[in-house]
This record gives C-alpha cells, sequence and structure tokens, in this order.
C-alpha cells in the first residue's frame, strides 16, 4: 500500500504537503515531495538519517529523478530503481557534476576506486550514458566525472592499469592497484561459519553468484559480508546464521537494518520463470520480512506480522516495491523449450482436449454440455449445487452455460468436452473476451465464506496438455459478502510430473465499485447524454467512467453504469490534466492517470483509485511558492496537478473515504 499525503485547499498556502516538522527544519519543509514516488518512499523510512529536502524533486524524461536532501541524495530511474548517495559532501559533488540532467541516476553506491578514491557511477538513459563521479578530494577532485562510454572514458579504461591515475590526476604518486586476492577474515567469525561460508561459495559459484569481490568482512552490527559478482554469502552472528543474499537486496537492507532486523533463512528456487534468492529478515518474533528480485531487475520486499496471542501466525502483507535497478546477476541465456517424443506422422492439435474426456460422436455440441455438466454435478463434493435455475444455454463460439443460482453456473467448453464451476457474474466477464482471459477451462477452487460460495475458476491459454509449454491465464471470482467481480494473473509451468502454478499480484477490481458505495444515485427515467456516441467511447471500471476525445483532442468522462453506458441524468466533464500529467511520466502504467484508471502497481489502490468520475471543470491556481497548479473536483475528491510534473494528488472526501473502506473491507 502506498502513503499518501493529502492536498487540500486550505492546505496549499502553507507547504503543500503536510509533513512533520520541527521549527529548525520548517524551511526544508516549503520542498515539494511528490508522496508516490519511491524516493519519497525511501526518504520516509529515515528522515533522520537524510535530512529534510532542500530541493524540489527533479525529474528529467529518460534520465530519471532526483531530489537532494540535508545529508542525502536520492534518485530513481526506471533502469536502477532508487538509490541513495548518503552524506553532503557527496550529494553536492553529484550535483556540481551536473546532477540528474546530465549524469542520469545513481547507478551504485560510493565505494574507493583504485584510481579516483571514493565514486559513483551514474546511468542517464536518455543518451546511454554511463558517468564516474569523484566525490571526495584525495586520488582526484570532488565533483569531477567522465563519461566511461564515451571515446575518452574508453581511452582512459584501457590506459589506466599503466599511469596508474584517475582521469584528471597528474601527481607523482600513483594510487596503487588493489589486490584482487582477499583478505584474512576476521577473528571474531568461528572457524566452522567461514568454512560454512567458503562452501556455499564453491557450491553456487558458477551457477549463481560468480567471482570474489570482496573477501567476507563486517559490513553491520553482527553482519558479515562476502561479496561476489551477482549475489553475495552473509553470516550473521547474532543467530550463527550463513544465507545467500541478491545483492540488490543486501545493499537495499543494509541501509535498513534497523527496520529489517538480520537476515535468518534463504531460499533458491529454480522452478520458475528465473531463479531466484528469497532472504527472510527478522526483527523481532513478530517481524519478518522477504526480500526477492524479480526477473533479475525489481526488488521487492513482503512483510510477514504475527500478534503476541499468535506468535506463530505470521500473516503476509502485499509487497513492496523498491524499485529497477542495473541487473546484479544476469539472466540466463534462454533454452529451447525441450519437445516432447512424437511418433512419426504425428499433427499437433491446435485445439487442446482433456484425456480420458472423448465427446459423444452421436450427440450435438448442446447435448455433450448437458451430459458433461452433469457429471461436473455429481462429481462435486466440496458444495452442494442446488436445482439449475434454467436449461444449457449456448452462450458464444463453444461455450456453453447453466445457471445453477446463488450467483454458480457450470460453463462447458465444446472443444475440450470439459467443464467448470464459475460464479455467473465472472461468466458474463470471461465470454466478454475469453481470448485474453485464456480459453481453456483448466481447474477451479471452490471456497466458502461466510454461507455463500466463492468459486475461483482458472482459465489457461494453454496449447496441449502434459507437455513443457510454460503458460499464463486468468482466475476469476466474486466475493460473495461484497458482491466485488475480482481478476488474478497467474502463470503455469510444467515441472517433474506437475504443473506449478505462480501468481505474484494482488487481484484487480473488475467490477467498479458498487452505486451505493459510491454515492451514485440516479433516476432510470432521466435523459440519456448523446454529446457523444458513447457506444465508442472506452469504459474504465475503476473509476466508472466513458471516455470520448473531441475533435480538438480534449478528454471527455461520463458517469457510467455497470454495464459501460451512460449514467442517466449525467453530464461529460472535461478532464485533461490526468493524461498531460501521464505524457510526462517514464512509467505511464504506473502513472496517476494509471492509478485512477486500473488500479495502482501490482493491483494494488491509493488515493487516485477513489476519485471516481470528474464532477466540475479544472481550476487554476497559484501555491504560496508561486508554482501554479490545477484542481479538478471529482465524486470521491479533489485533485491536484503542479503543471509540468507527472505527479497528481489526491485529497478523499467522504465519498473517497467510504470507497477506501469498502476496499480496505476486502482484505486484498
Amino acid at each position: 500500500m502506498k502513503n499518501t499525503y493529502t492536498i487540500t485547499t486550505s492546505a496549499l498556502a502553507l507547504a503543500t504537503l503536510a509533513m512533520t516538522i520541527t521549527p529548525g527544519t520548517a524551511q526544508a519543509a516549503t520542498f515539494r515531495q511528490n508522496p508516490d514516488a519511491g524516493i519519497t518512499k525511501v526518504w520516509q523510512q529515515n528522515p533522520g538519517k537524510y535530512g529534510q529536502p532542500t530541493s524540489n524533486e527533479e525529474c528529467v524524461t529518460g534520465a530519471g529523478c532526483a531530489q537532494t536532501f540535508e545529508n542525502a541524495v536520492i534518485t530513481w530511474s526506471r533502469t536502477t530503481g532508487v538509490k541513495v548517495l548518503n552524506g553532503a559532501e557527496r550529494a553536492a559533488a553529484y550535483k556540481e557534476a551536473g546532477g540528474i540532467a546530465v549524469l542520469g541516476a545513481l547507478e551504485s553506491d560510493a565505494w574507493n576506486h583504485s584510481f579516483c578514491g571514493t565514486s559513483v557511477t551514474t546511468y542517464n538513459g536518455k543518451n546511454q550514458s554511463r558517468w564516474l563521479v569523484v566525490l571526495e578530494d584525495g586520488k582526484s577532485t570532488a565533483g569531477k566525472a567522465l563519461d566511461l562510454n564515451s571515446e575518452a572514458g574508453k581511452k582512459w579504461k584501457a590506459e589506466r592499469d599503466q599511469t596508474r591515475e584517475c582521469f584528471d590526476t597528474t601527481g607523482d604518486n600513483p594510487a596503487p592497484v588493489e589486490d584482487p586476492k582477499p583478505t584474512p577474515v576476521a577473528e571474531e567469525v568461528p572457524q566452522k561459519y567461514v568454512d560454512e561460508v567458503n562452501s556455499l561459495a564453491e557450491g553456487y559459484k558458477n551457477e549463481l553468484l560468480g567471482e570474489v569481490t570482496s573477501p567476507l568482512k563486517k559490513e553491520a552490527d553482527q553482519l558479515w559480508v562476502q561479496r561476489h559478482e551477482h549475489a553475495s554469502i552473509v553470516y550473521n552472528a547474532r543467530d550463527g546464521k550463513v544465507e545467500l543474499i541478491e545483492t540488490a537486496a543486501l545493499d537495499y537492507a543494509l541501509q535498513h537494518l534497523d527496520q529489517f532486523g538480520l537476515p535468518t533463512h534463504s531460499f533458491m528456487d529454480g522452478t520458475g520463470e528465473y531463479t531466484y534468492i528469497l532472504t527472510t529478515f527478522t526483527k523481532d518474533n513478530l517481524h519478518q520480512y522477504q526480500f526477492r528480485v524479480q526477473n533479475y531487475k525489481r526488488l521487492v520486499y513482503a512483510p510477514y506480522t504475527a500478534t503476541a496471542a499468535e506468535p506463530n501466525n505470521f500473516k503476509w502483507s502485499s509487497p513492496v516495491v523498491i524499485g529497477d535497478f542495473t541487473n546484479p546477476r544476469p539472466a540466463p541465456a534462454p533454452q529451447p523449450t525441450p519437445q516432447p517424443t512424437t511418433p512419426e506422422g504425428y499433427v499437433k492439435p491446435t485445439v487442446p482436449v482433456t484425456p480420458n474426456n472423448p465427446k459423444d460422436a452421436t450427440k450435438s455440441d448442446i447435448e455433450n454440455a448437458a451430459l458433461t455438466i452433469d457429471k461436473l454435478v455429481s462429481s462435486t463434493t466440496e458444495f452442494t449445487p442446488s436445482q439449475p435455475a434454467g436449461e444449457v444455454t449456448h452462450r458464444s463460439g463453444v461455450y456453453y452455460t447453466q445457471d445453477f443460482g446463488n450467483n454458480i453456473s457450470a460453463i462447458y467448453n465444446a472443444e475440450q468436452n470439459k467443464a467448470i464451476w464459475m460464479n455467473t457474474d465472472a461468466v458474463t466477464e470471461y465470454l466478454s473476451d475469453a481470448k485474453s482471459y485464456g480459453s481453456y477451462l483448466w481447474y477451479n477452487d471452490i471456497t466458502t465464506e461466510n454461507g455463500a460460495t466463492t468459486i475461483q475458476a482458472v482459465v489457461m491459454r494453454v496449447s496441449e496438455l502434459k507437455q513443457n509449454y510454460e503458460d499464463d491465464g486468468s482466475i476469476l471470482w466474486t466475493d460473495p459478502t461484497s458482491h466485488a467481480m475480482f481478476y488474478l494473473p497467474l502463470s503455469l509451468d510444467w515441472n517433474n510430473g506437475a504443473y506449478m502454478m505462480y501468481h505474484g499480484q494482488n487481484p484487480e477490481l473488475l467490477s467498479g465499485f458498487p452505486d451505493e458505495v459510491t454515492g451514485r444515485v440516479y433516476d432510470a427515467n432521466l435523459p440519456v447524454d448523446t454529446t457523444f456516441d458513447w457506444s465508442q467511447a472506452v469504459f474504465l471500471k475503476l473509476p466508472g467512467v466513458l471516455w470520448a476525445d473531441d475533435a480538438e483532442g480534449n478528454h471527455w468522462y461520463i458517469q457510467a453504469t455497470a454495464d459501460g453506458k451512460p449514467l442517466p441524468g449525467a453530464k461529460p466533464v472535461q478532464a485533461n490534466m490526468l493524461l498531460e500529467s501521464e505524457a510526462l511520466s517514464d512509467r505511464p502504467r504506473f502513472s496517476a492517470y494509471g492509478d485512477w484508471a486500473f488500479g495502482d502497481e501490482y493491483k494494488m489502490y491509493n488515493n487516485m483509485s477513489m476519485l471516481g468520475a470528474p464532477v466540475s471543470e479544472a481550476v487554476e491556481g497559484v501555491d504560496a511558492n508561486g508554482d501554479a497548479y490545477l484542481q479538478q473536483e471529482f465524486e470521491g475528491g479533489t485533485a491536484t496537478w503542479y503543471k509540468g510534473t507527472e505527479f497528481v494528488n489526491a485529497s478523499l472526501n467522504e465519498r473517497g473515504e467510504a470507497k477506501k473502506a469498502w476496499y480496505d473491507s476486502l482484505n486484498l
């Protein structure tokens, strides 16, 4: 869940953001922070260490974003994720060398460069330049920088072993060449743990770790680290644990050990789409955090908490995305998918089939549908289906359904000759785009909540059974108490004789918010707006609006019913700022518009997702700092956009808060 600040009209005259400050730091608080940005999130985790902001967040398309603080500079880019450079003087050197516009975002932590002293590397995706920045005077001058991808940079790299100089030094005493051999291990580490570290290093060297880049040495209280090219090994002296960890996770955790505790166990899994190390940090008996690097580039951690009454019952919370970064461990080269041995003349079927479930060739599809659904009813033990509320009905294409009441239906695929249970309203959603969701009826999970049956129906895009094909699909179901329809993406992999299912996202609300939650009350007899051909408009379910553009390219939205038609009596309202702000973003999917239209990252939600439809035109204003902004009223609150930025902030009213409370009650 994202932490969000709210902006109200009265607050704009103060400091834009509701930050807790002391009188001594009041001046720093006049600088704005984007509450949804990764930079702000990292700052919030240790504001005492980084200090108050000393600049507004600066974003340069393609290069990334940066914000300076009293004791640090924090940057973000699509490639590097969020990185922190601690120290006011180091932050000043980064800014003097060109800042985000020239250097791009931080790519590494500061380290002692053999030829240049304390340095850091950065990457600017706008022009693919990669910079080495000198941070302290000594072997070179703080604030000096060189593009390592330039001809000058390539020349310096080729000659530095001979010159023993930094790119701008001419001193008589060249910097010594680093000794690549490991130095002796600190005596505090018992030999048994040294042996464990060496054993892991040998066992995983080629597969996972790569060569040693730093010997086993103390990097934090009770924590020793042996760094390798791609991943690392840690020794936790508190618990006597030796564990593997992704280097990106290690670097982030070392900055926040007070929050996460020490690594206590790890697990390496190579059965999914990619190999990963899941490392658990334990703060105390009630708090654990699991770190994982997704797709070799995105760092995520998931909190697990327990209560004093149930100390062994750890409950998972939604994952926190730290961001993307330069790959710490390269993905393996793609391997050809092993194909099964097939008899000569075999033709791979283009239609999925269910083994041992052939059709009765003497009967029609609707007759086979009725027979297969009868078998489904007789074999169901998780609940007792009621008597059918209707006959078997041909819906579309190869699909037939039968309604059993209580929001339960059976759906039959004539190509597979297979039937599964599915919530009735999920059937409607599924058949609206069966190909995209997955045309193959694979499996269903049935749970009973509060006396109502919920069916999580699984549909897959699978080409053939019992072969070594990876595949993906969807889960569709209805929450029985809130009457909300959900979608969950998943992937499937045939491994060691069984299908393995993976899904790493939270559910997406497909049905939008109920009218009683949004406060929409309307008379069905009122006239329907005809300003646009709303049958050709885009229906956005989460905010419950239809979107159409006029001849000048302005964006118009109108409140819509659950079936995607304009609400009787509603009038269209122009709202350009959401898409204008999105156009300034390096990551449109995770923009304020994306949050409003589709939900927050990984199908989570924030205040933008609660706004609903715009209800009045935007108005312009200027805050106490002289910065221009637009404000627009929505059903669920007020949206504020500072012109020229990608960020929009939402302050919720009673309707918005009611929607948020309803969504919170779903416990996603």
